[in-house]
């Protein structure tokens, strides 16, 4: 079975990283609910407190992917946060 990665990397402006922190648990919950969703990790860097990066594994292929991500209450959450 195929599989996609995602990763991304975010750089956050000072006094804003527990806020965005807090939305992206909020949406790694919803893909969680999703039926080709794998996992998700996030990682903070020590060094470099105001960045971090998001690794995600999702079951099916890229168009697989795009397919769930716009037809999916997620979208619609991160639109309106």
């Amino acid at each position: 079975m195929a599989t996609t990665s995602l990763g991304i990397h975010y750089y956050i402006k000072d006094g804003h990283l527990n806020t965005v922190l807090s939305k992206l648990k909020g949406v790694i919950d919803l893909c969680a609910k999703e039926p080709e969703f794998i996992n998700a990790i996030i990682s903070e860097s020590p060094e470099r407190q105001n960045q971090f990066a998001l690794q995600e594994l999702w079951r099916g292929t890229r168009a697989d992917f795009d397919a769930v991500q716009a037809s999916s209450h997620i979208a619609k959450h991160i639109l309106q946060t």
